[in-house]
């Protein structure tokens, strides 16, 4: 019995031992695991909640920056601080602009320090007010606000006596980002409690701010604070029910400037102390249903599977939609791209082609040598333009591997003569000769990318023109090897100029990169040219190096590969087979240059350093070429003793000027630049152009075509009036007859009742484009055998295949020159035949074929000069061509006789936009054929309008009105002569 007792004494014991125990562990691991780790975490999450909102104050600071930038790198800006434009003041610094920008405060000073304007309002933009901080008139020179170098900004926050205050200081720039830095651009904005109170909604945290200095009280409350998290946060526990959080923001000097003040409720605290007393009735009751809580943890783990197993699903399938939507978007991108590009492409060409197309014409005229050079000089330029044009396009290409280069047959000449011509004015101006230096004889043509090529060697040399001062550039061409069919050139190009340091070289073919920031500020340039060179060198299978001594100059070393043409070349290589040519020059490196460049030519060349060796070499020799670094004393003497003598020579002067020095102007010089090619010494020279045969086949070629292709008659359908005048001419100076029609529904009223032998087809026209119209024609059986060429500004990939997939037969790509052209027609034309049908034959003159003027008298245009209509300018703009004049004329009245009423009209109804599209067209008809007080009118409404409508008086418009109809009175009577 008392074991009994003592058995159930003890076991009782042990029971209530386990139960104390049991009802002791789960208070421990309250009162030591779970309760300090709520405290953790609430703490945690307190300092998230003070981060998050100091971070948002200070993103909002940074939104000023923003504006401030925007409005230092206005040009307008920019020009303010020499011009102290007031206009300028008003339209960007009106109360309406600080309100819908938010900001209260801007300060222009120029660099010296002096505040040029500024003002300042209240928060509530009623009134001016002056901080201290700005009232100064002038910066102190060591003042944080004066900022002079263009990388330099300041932001942050101030305290003024009017508020805290966000600051944001900028150095004023160029749009580009360019320098010099011409001054201080300082923008502020107040920091309202209307601004705290926003981002308290934003962030979802209640809090306030304090403005504070070291003195305050707020400050100390930060120290005495039980939890100092570091020297700009601090935590403090009240009671049970609310913590307190404390964040210190610095001013733009680094001292405390703003005390965030969170008061966040213990939800944490509370939960945790709850979620204790849960944990230690969980223990306990776990020990008696612990077979109930693992089912139903199994349970519950089952379930979790099944809702994560759910959620990856709908995750997976937001990221696919996504991605689809993704690369939808990306689609567009690249179509919306390739839009752009074939537009710009249509928009720079279409004004090109009429720049280039009026050049060929002119050079078609009798021409003056001057004038022959200076329409060169413009073909020429007008050409690079082009070929500009196609680089930009090209140039997104490059990275992508999708250039494709154009092979054709050329000679070296066809680079020299357009680098020689690109480059004279820059050469003239720096007083640097470009010499050329060819060491290599071909008996046939080579094969490569000649625009490319050009473009890397105009690259390299307008380089090295650029970084010389003094000394010489040099182009030299060598054949380094030869292996079948292929041939190695070595191009060098070497200069005298700045040179660069090992450290430059390593990186200069670098995409934006420069030799340091003041060589980008004197010489300028992006640093991207030499970059595309390069690729486009590797491009054709070629490879360039580099060497440079710093202050000595620069060698560029370029090795490229080329196939031998099929096409021979002897005849120019034998352009001047047996002509002797004596060189007096003193230069033995520049005078070795000319032996190698001329003597591959078939020319006998005699180099002499003195006027006596020159003297007795004079009568064996037909050509004299004097350099110009000679002293003047010695060229004098040399020329008197040679016109003595009665020696037949025929003398050229080597010089880069346009004109010879007045002690010259008695002798009989020729003038001729130092790059010397075989084209300029010919035209120097004085020999016959039909002696060489290069320049004799053209002229066979046109007799060939004028053959085959007289008795033609072609419909033009184009938009452009230029450009119709061009192509017309051209085509009438090889005898065909040409009808226009300006749209795709005017070509086919034509095609049915004229016949024709090809048709040169616009794409981009207006009312029925120049793809619709084909489709049309060529579903009628009766057209289907008319070719259809293709006239188009676009250069983008994949446009001839979809102008061929809807039927045209050929593709031109303006602008249009007139060998392209030529050949396209010869192609398609000179064995066509025009079908026999009820319709009648194409009446030139009836149909408004231009090529009416052809045979007009010469005097039957009065030329005159009066206030109305200068038909002496017009006619310079026409090439002298008087029946391309009066063509103009006819157009100009039948389509502006009433453009006075229509603008009457447009400006009565505030139509400014269709105003401003008639004048503009207006303006640029009127100064083509001649009425310049017309001109000048328009000139003037048309700026008055673009700048403000309001700045319009009836008298300007009056003026244009009448002298609109006094035009279109003068060119009736003209044409009635």
């Amino acid at each position: 019995m008392l074991f009994n007792k003592l058995g159930w004494l003890t076991l009782i014991c042990w029971l209530l031992l386990i139960i104390s125990i049991l009802l002791l562990l789960p208070y421990g691991i309250q009162k030591w695991i779970v309760l300090p780790s709520f405290l953790k975490l609430e703490q945690e999450f307190a300092q998230k909640d003070l981060i998050r909102v100091i971070d948002a104050i200070k993103r909002e600071v940074h939104h000023l920056e923003a504006i401030t930038t925007t409005f230092a790198s206005w040009d307008e800006t920019y020009e303010f601080i020499t011009t102290s434009n007031d206009r300028y003041i008003k339209t960007s610094f009106s109360v309406g602009s600080f309100i819908s920008a938010d900001i209260h405060m801007y300060h222009i000073y120029n660099n010296e320090g002096v505040l040029l304007k500024g003002e300042i309002y209240d928060t509530e933009y009623k009134k001016k007010i002056k901080v201290e901080q700005f009232s100064a008139p002038k910066l102190e020179n060591n003042n944080i606000y004066l900022l002079k170098h263009k990388n330099f900004s300041l932001l942050g926050i101030i305290n003024t006596q009017a508020g805290l205050m966000a600051i944001n200081a900028r150095p004023i720039l160029t749009s580009q980002g360019e320098g010099p830095v011409m001054g201080t651009v300082v923008m502020g904005r107040f920091l309202t409690k209307k601004f705290f109170n926003s981002l308290s909604k934003q962030t979802k945290v209640e809090f306030s701010v304090i403005p504070l200095n070291r003195s305050t009280l707020a400050l100390q409350n930060f120290n005495d604070a039980l939890y100092i998290l570091n020297d700009k946060t601090a935590i403090k526990a009240i009671n049970t029910d609310f913590i307190e959080m404390y964040g210190i923001i610095d001013d733009i000097y680094n001292e405390p400037v703003l005390l965030t003040h969170l008061r966040i409720p213990r939800d944490i605290m509370v939960h945790g102390k709850h979620a204790a007393k849960l944990t230690s009735i969980s223990i306990i009751s776990s020990l008696f249903v612990i077979s109930a809580s693992l089912f139903l943890f199994f349970i519950k783990y089952s379930m979790d599977i099944r809702q994560n197993n759910k959620l990856i699903k709908i995750k997976v399938a937001q990221r696919t939609e996504e991605l689809v939507q993704a690369k939808d978007e990306a689609i567009k991108a690249n179509r919306a791209k390739g839009d752009f590009l074939a537009n710009m492409s249509h928009e720079l060409r279409t004004p090109m082609n009429a720049i280039l197309g009026m050049a060929e014409l002119c050079q078609q005229t009798e021409l003056t040598m001057k004038q022959q050079k200076f329409v060169g000089n413009i073909h020429y330029s007008a050409k690079s333009l082009l070929h500009l044009f196609n680089s930009i396009l090209d140039f997104s290409k490059i990275d992508a591997g999708k250039v494709e280069l154009e092979f054709v047959d050329f000679t070296l000449d066809d680079i020299l003569c357009p680098l020689e011509v690109l480059t004279n004015e820059q050469v003239r101006a720096k007083d640097i000769p470009l010499i050329f230096d060819i060491k290599l004889n071909l008996s046939y043509m080579i094969i490569g990318d000649k625009l490319r090529l050009r473009q890397i060697m105009l690259n390299f040399i307008q380089n090295s023109l650029k970084f010389t001062e003094s000394g010489s550039i040099y182009l030299k061409v060598r054949l380094v090897d030869e292996v079948d069919d292929w041939v190695w050139f070595e191009f060098l190009i070497q200069d005298t100029g700045i040179g660069m340091d090992p450290e430059t070289i390593a990186h200069i073919f670098d995409e934006f990169s420069q030799a340091d920031t003041s060589t980008t500020r004197k010489y300028g340039g992006t640093g991207l040219g030499l970059s595309i060179c390069k690729q486009l060198i590797e491009l054709m299978g070629g490879e360039v190096s580099l060497d440079s001594e710093l202050g000595k100059g620069t060698q560029v070393k370029i090795r490229m590969p080329f196939q031998l043409s099929s096409q021979e070349n002897v005849g120019f290589f034998e352009a001047l087979v047996g002509h002797k040519i004596l060189i007096y020059s003193e230069d033995q490196a520049y005078a070795h240059a000319l032996l190698n460049t001329l003597s591959r030519y078939g020319s006998r060349v005699t180099l002499v350093d003195s006027a006596e060796k020159a003297l007795s070499f004079a009568s064996t020799h037909d050509t004299c070429l004097i350099d110009d670094a000679l002293p003047e004393f010695d060229i004098i003497n040399f020329l008197t003793s040679l016109n003595l003598q009665a020696k037949l020579l025929d003398t050229i002067l080597l010089t880069n000027n346009t004109e010879p020095k007045e002690v010259y102007t008695i002798f009989n010089l020729s003038l001729l630049t130092k790059a010397v090619y075989l084209n300029n010494f010919i035209q120097a020279s004085k020999l016959l152009s039909t002696e060489i045969k290069s320049f004799k086949l053209s002229h066979d070629k046109l007799d060939k075509l004028f053959h085959s292709l007289h008795d033609k008659n072609i419909l033009l359908v184009e938009d452009n009036d230029i450009n119709q005048q061009v192509i017309i001419e051209l085509l009438a100076g090889i005898g065909i007859a040409t009808i226009c029609a300006e749209n795709g529904e005017v070509a086919l009223s034509l095609l049915e009742n004229s016949q024709f032998d090809a048709i040169l087809m616009d794409i981009q026209m207006p009312v029925m484009d120049g793809i619709e119209t084909t489709k049309v024609i060529r579903s009628n059986m009766l057209w289907q055998d008319i070719p259809i060429i293709a006239l188009t500004a676009s250069a983008m990939v994949g446009d001839k295949e979809k102008s061929l997939a809807i039927g045209m037969n050929d593709y031109l790509t303006k602008p249009i020159f007139p060998e392209q052209l030529y050949d396209c027609l010869e192609r398609w034309c000179s064995h066509s035949k025009v079908n026999t049908s009820t319709k009648e034959p194409v009446n030139p003159i009836n149909d408004k074929v231009i090529n009416e003027g052809h045979e007009n008298n010469d005097n039957e245009i009065q030329i005159q000069k009066d206030d109305v209509l200068d038909i002496t300018a017009g006619l310079k703009v026409c090439a002298g061509k008087r029946h391309l004049l009066e063509s103009m004329w006819k157009r100009f009245v039948e389509k502006h006789s009433d453009s006075g009423k229509k603008l009457q009209a447009y400006l009565s109804s505030h139509e400014y936009e269709k105003a401003l599209a008639l004048l503009h067209n207006l303006k640029g008809v009127s100064g083509n054929i001649g009425a310049l007080q017309l001109y000048t009118e328009v000139t003037q409404l048309h700026t008055l309008l673009a700048q403000d409508e309001t700045q319009l008086n009836e008298h300007d418009i009056k003026k244009v009105i009448i002298g609109l109809s006094k035009v279109c009175d003068c060119i009736n009577k003209q044409i009635n002569i």
